[in-house]
């Protein structure tokens, strides 16, 4: 997990040849099992094999920081309704599946619908338009140029994103190491988020990590938030942590930032 969230990336550039049928049935499995595994029916995935129609469809009005995406195939992801709790999940579960899916070397990109119409969602999607702002390019990442040196994209240093009990006191990786959670926070800020803005930060107070999230002017970021929950159970989990995050049954606003959940340590 320490490696795959250090070079995780978006792939932009997919080979266009399809994915064999034996391969889509593994990722139709897993799609299922995913779905599954908060026992709640959060969230559906469902694979629209004519990547083509999807793209020629979607160009120029989704995509990728506004740019479509071309792939072979596509996940659909339908949440179950509209709340900041079904928002949360939808990411949380689709980066479970991402992760799976890189375990199978299939790359993938999110791809955000919100410019696209309720019409058009049906038109291309039919009977899974509802609930729907995004979709999952996936397939096989076109070979980059073998001169090109991978870049990992800069990332806030831990001081800047966890607090001792308030965010008058910041951590640094010395206070982590006495924690035990040095290694935690360290390859946790590498996990994705919107224009890789890292809106989180993290209270520890006691014997709990409190997550917030930056409140942008009333329009937080959940899609975001799930992610981070996602990558910080796993890294916890790694340390035999096996708590599960609690959210917020009042999401107070401190310094800009929105609670979202607590976990234990």
């Amino acid at each position: 997990m320490n490696n795959f969230l250090k070079s995780r990336k978006s792939v932009r550039d997919f080979k266009l040849k399809d994915l064999s049928d034996d391969t889509l049935i593994k990722i139709k499995e897993i799609c299922s099992e995913v779905s599954k595994e908060d026992g709640q029916n959060s969230v559906s995935f469902n694979i629209v094999k004519d990547g083509k129609m999807v793209y020629e469809a979607l160009d120029g009005i989704a995509g990728y920081s506004g740019v479509m995406i071309k792939s072979p195939h596509y996940i659909v992801i339908n949440r179950s309704d509209d709340s900041p709790k079904s928002m949360i999940l939808q990411s949380y579960y689709t980066e479970s599946l991402i992760t799976k899916l890189h375990a199978l070397d299939i790359a993938t990109c999110w791809v955000g619908l919100f410019n696209a119409t309720e019409d058009t969602k049906r038109k291309v999607f039919d009977m899974y338009a509802n609930n729907l702002d995004f979709i999952l390019a996936i397939g096989y990442e076109k070979p980059s140029n073998p001169f090109d040196l991978d870049k990992y994209s800069e990332r806030k240093p831990v001081e800047e994103i966890v607090f001792d009990g308030s965010f008058a006191n910041s951590m640094d990786i010395e206070m982590l190491e006495n924690l035990g959670l040095d290694d935690v926070f360290y390859y946790a800020r590498f996990a994705p988020s919107t224009s890789n803005l890292q809106p989180w930060r993290f209270v520890i107070k006691g014997s709990y990590v409190y997550l917030y999230i930056d409140d942008n002017n009333g329009k937080p970021s959940y899609v975001d938030a799930g992610i981070m929950m996602y990558y910080l159970r796993s890294m916890l989990l790694m340390r035999n942590d096996k708590n599960m995050w609690e959210l917020a049954e009042d999401e107070e606003i401190v310094d800009g930032y929105r609670l979202i959940a607590k976990i234990r340590l």
